[in-house]
């Protein structure tokens, strides 16, 4: 089956599949062709490095390089941000839920006493824990989310994750503070 493929045939209907991919959402427009091309390739190219969890139904692990790089919450929501402002908003929040359900099951590296609330787990695909930063970036993700849907329903939905989020970061510092 293999040897009767036509490659020509293929990369046109490949071509065709992820062109409806990615032309219903935002364009940039610039007098430049080559960063507009770029632009527009880059959602593709996220599409197929971010994988849909096994077993997970509607959660999908953000990456911001080849298939098996990992999830790292910095640069993963810098990703999140991207897609916000073409229009995705439905999709990050299929991201977002992933550290939503796996909040606490990841312990950052350093002097943190415990992971109860932090932001970092992703089911197995979290990557970075010696940055440190993921638990912040997430949290600021997850607001940013609501500044760009202004779903309160949502946000009141996510509110306990939150406050989880928030009372983490209090008992860390004062691990720190006389």
């Amino acid at each position: 089956a293999l040897a009767r493929l036509q490659f020509e045939p293929l990369r046109d209907q490949t071509g065709r599949f992820w062109n409806d991919q990615v032309s219903p959402w935002a364009d940039l427009k610039t007098p430049e062709p080559e960063l507009n091309a770029f632009h527009k390739a880059h959602l593709a190219h996220q599409m197929i490095s971010d994988h849909r969890m096994p077993g997970e139904d509607g959660l999908i692990s953000t990456s911001v390089g080849a298939d098996a790089y990992g999830n790292y919450g910095n640069e993963s929501t810098m990703v999140l941000q991207e897609l916000e402002e073409r229009g995705l908003h439905e999709d990050v929040r299929k991201r977002l839920a992933l550290w939503l359900k796996y909040q606490g099951t990841a312990k950052l590296a350093g002097r943190f006493s415990e992971q109860e609330g932090v932001f970092f787990g992703s089911g197995g695909t979290e990557a970075g824990e010696s940055y440190v930063q993921s638990h912040g970036w997430i949290m600021w993700a997850l607001a940013e989310h609501y500044f760009m849907t202004r779903d309160k329903a949502w946000l009141a939905g996510i509110a306990p994750n939150l406050i989880r989020g928030a009372e983490w970061i209090v008992r860390q510092r004062q691990l720190t503070t006389g």
